[in-house]
């Protein structure tokens, strides 16, 4: 029964200004989100040699980075943009899904590469884009909307990222979802519950996660009915999963309180200046005022039938009272 009362008191909160992540009340009214995000880092043991985080809300372009230009190691997250360059030549016709890669058809390449994260499948991906690494990591990068004079040259030695990069990226998938629809189907079944799903299973989470040699990383767009995307990079004592999991869980909870905040309202549209042709419509439309000192306009139709009322009990009352005395 426990459980069941904390999730009806959070549906009435949630009107309230505020929002419940893993069973606890998270007043955003009250206390601001760098607020919640300083005590999440705090409580989880996050700093800047073992953590750099970003979120972007794909809705309105409200943003929230830790170290957005910190570069560190990413595990396998750089499979994500090697499928949307891959499924770019799909579009363009430079492959088919029936190519062969490797031994691997192109298609059946990517799934793996995605959903099961496998290594030759990627590798022969890999090498069917470029021979040439640094070319590749161009093609990789153009994805992030940084430009590739910004690009430290740890970057093209290393598999590193950074959260505006990785931020970038998935923007560029989620404003193009129509041509990446079948990564993102990928995306959102790869490791299921683990990772950034490990939050919850609300709402569909496409992620990449990425684990190598004590760095732990997952980057994701998590479609609440405020979409959003979400990076974190740990390393160190930092990289464990829970970790993941409450990030994205708190994340998950402000976009459900933007969801019931009130949408702006737009600007009066100012009246137009009258024409004598619309002025005379508006004359023969406009009924007749009603004449001074008329006891009852029209629009106080409701006082007069009060009024009316009253005056016939006054009457009535007066007339029982003469019936009274006529009979004595």
């Amino acid at each position: 029964m426990k459980p069941l009362v904390i999730s009806l008191l959070c549906l009435l909160l949630l009107g309230q200004g505020e929002a419940c992540a893993h069973g606890q009340i998270l007043d955003f009214e009250s206390q601001s989100l760098d607020m919640f995000l300083a005590d999440f880092m705090d409580s989880h043991g996050l700093t800047e040699e073992n953590c750099a985080m970003g979120w972007l809300d794909l809705t309105t372009g409200e943003s929230w980075y830790f170290q957005a230009d910190r570069y560190k190691v990413v595990g396998s997250m750089y499979k994500l943009p090697l499928n949307m360059v891959v499924t770019d030549k799909l579009a363009a016709g430079e492959l088919t899904s029936d190519t062969l890669v490797g031994g691997y058809q192109v298609r059946i390449a990517q799934t793996l590469s995605i959903v099961y994260s496998d290594n030759d499948a990627t590798d022969a991906l890999e090498h069917a884009l470029s021979p040439d690494h640094t070319r590749y990591r161009e093609l990789l990068a153009s994805y992030s909307g940084i430009p590739l004079e910004e690009l430290p040259e740890g970057y093209y030695r290393n598999n590193e990222f950074s959260p505006r990069f990785m931020i970038g990226t998935l923007q560029t998938l989620y404003e193009n979802s129509g041509t990446y629809e079948a990564l993102i189907e990928d995306l959102k079944v790869a490791h299921p519950g683990r990772y950034f799903q490990s939050s919850q299973t609300d709402y569909a989470i496409a992620h990449k996660y990425g684990y190598y040699e004590g760095a732990l990383a997952d980057c994701a767009i998590v479609y609440t009915p405020r979409p959003f995307a979400l990076v974190a990079l740990l390393s160190g004592n930092a990289a464990r999963e829970e970790v993941l999991g409450d990030l994205c869980a708190l994340m998950t909870a402000y976009a459900e309180y933007l969801e019931t905040l009130p949408t702006p309202t737009s600007e009066p549209t100012p009246a137009s200046t009258p024409t004598p042709e619309s002025a005379a419509v508006m004359t023969a439309a406009t009924p007749a005022p009603t004449p001074q000192g008329a006891a009852f306009p029209a629009k106080d139709s409701a006082v007069r039938n009060t009024a009316a009322f009253v005056c016939c009990l006054a009457l009535s009352a007066l007339l029982a009272r003469f019936l009274l005395r006529k009979r004595k």
